[in-house]
């Protein structure tokens, strides 16, 4: 049996491998992905269009002190 230390570090570093490639991913210009059989597709164009609009008008963020 795997002791709980091995497992933690087990499942941090796979977490950290999925978030790493989707930050890659999110970054990347690309149309489509097709890694390890999982395909994706996404509209490049529209989600710039989308960025670009945010940076425009930007929203008042309440805080609280």
């Amino acid at each position: 049996m795997l002791d709980n230390a091995v497992i933690v570090l087990i499942i941090t570093t796979s977490s950290n491998l999925i978030f790493g490639l989707a930050k890659i991913i999110a970054k990347s210009k690309c149309t489509e992905v097709s890694c390890c059989g999982c395909m994706i597709k996404r509209d490049a164009t529209l989600e710039e269009k989308e960025n670009e609009f945010e940076i425009m008008h930007p929203q008042n963020k309440i805080t609280t002190e």
